[in-house]
């Protein structure tokens, strides 16, 4: 599976995903430390990643974040 962990998972989980054979990348690998949540999404969209995150209160709009 291709992944995308946002800022606030932490580096242990990105090498227990990987170890399973997942294709993991971390935003603060991609560049994006600090960034807003459009941007995030946006990476993860556009490189069809499933965003795993612990931001729920920002990412639970589903009109501003499809899940597909």
């Amino acid at each position: 599976m291709r992944i995308l962990l946002d800022e606030n998972i932490g580096a242990e989980t990105d090498r227990w995903l990987r170890s399973r054979g997942h294709d993991g990348l971390s935003a603060a690998a991609a560049g994006l430390r600090g960034s807003v949540d459009d941007v995030v999404y946006r990476l993860a969209y556009e490189t069809v990643r499933v965003l795993i995150t612990l931001n729920y209160q920002d990412f639970r709009l589903m009109e501003k974040f499809p899940p597909q």
